[in-house]
């Protein structure tokens, strides 16, 4: 039986994100938006989400929504 390894299946869960449309972000390329490794949100890419995903919205309605998820990372959900 050949062995599995834990980088054949982080390749794999990779491919199949990619299929479905998520873009894989090297380490190297997450270090230069995340303050720490700590921050799971990339807060520039959700910023530019909140933006983009709609058009039209007054600028403080934006600023609550992209508050609201941050303050969703911060708490303790267990």
């Amino acid at each position: 039986m050949t062995p599995i390894y834990e980088s054949d299946v982080e390749k794999l869960c990779i491919e199949l994100l990619e299929e479905q449309g998520y873009r894989y972000l090297s380490p190297e390329d997450q270090e230069t938006e995340r303050g720490e490794l700590s921050e799971v949100i990339l807060k520039d890419r959700l910023r530019h989400a909140i933006d983009s995903l709609n058009p039209g919205i007054p600028s403080d309605a934006l600023e609550y929504a992209y508050k609201l998820v941050i303050n969703l990372a911060t708490q303790n959900l267990v």
